[in-house]
């Protein structure tokens, strides 16, 4: 029993050296499994980060023409509402020159019916007067009609002043047409004309 038992022990020993030597080789097998996978899952990992980053990249690209796009449009709309505005606005502002224009020669051809009323009133009174009809001074008491009388000096004062301004030029003209003669003689100390 005792050889027995010891062969036993050896067979034991022996299968414990083998399982040993299974496990061990097992466990190499494994890591350099392990070392494999890993190095797949590696290549993997980068495929798949490469695919993706093309992916964005061709998104970014395909949102930025997009946007690009989009960008030209609105400056050409943004362009195109200026030169709209400004077009427009120098359309008004040359009508608005116009008005103004037609309004000015309009407000001095006003002013020149007024003058001219208040000068034919003028003269209406002028002609009443030598008419022997007497102007009653109480008729120009109230304020409209004092303001009418002030209107109609002024209008005498400018037409007096226009015909006073025109009458000098008219002088002016006249003496310096004529040749000039100076009515001192001019006196030679002494020498006699010959």
């Amino acid at each position: 029993i005792v050889q027995l038992n010891q062969q036993h022990e050896l067979a034991l020993k022996h299968l414990r050296e083998i399982h040993l030597k299974d496990l061990s080789d097992q466990d190499v097998a494994h890591q350099i499994e392990i070392k494999k996978l890993q190095n797949i899952q590696q290549q993997e990992i980068k495929l798949i980060s490469t695919e993706h980053k093309i992916a964005i990249d061709k998104l970014i690209a395909s949102h930025q023409e997009k946007l690009n796009i989009l960008q030209t449009t609105m400056d050409d709309k943004l362009q195109s509402l200026k030169d709209t505005y400004l077009a427009k606005e120098a359309d008004m502002n040359e009508k608005l020159e116009v008005n103004r224009k037609l309004a000015k020669e309009q407000q001095e051809q006003h002013d020149t019916l007024q003058i001219e009323r208040d000068v034919i009133k003028g003269e209406l009174l002028v002609y009443k007067t030598k008419a022997g009809s007497k102007i009653n001074v109480e008729d120009f008491t109230s304020k409209e009609r004092f303001l009418e009388l002030e209107r109609i000096r002024d209008a005498y004062a400018r037409i007096f002043s226009k015909s006073w301004q025109a009458t000098k030029k008219a002088i002016r003209k006249e003496i310096l047409s004529q040749p000039y003669e100076n009515p001192k003689k001019e006196k030679h100390h002494g020498k006699k004309e010959g």
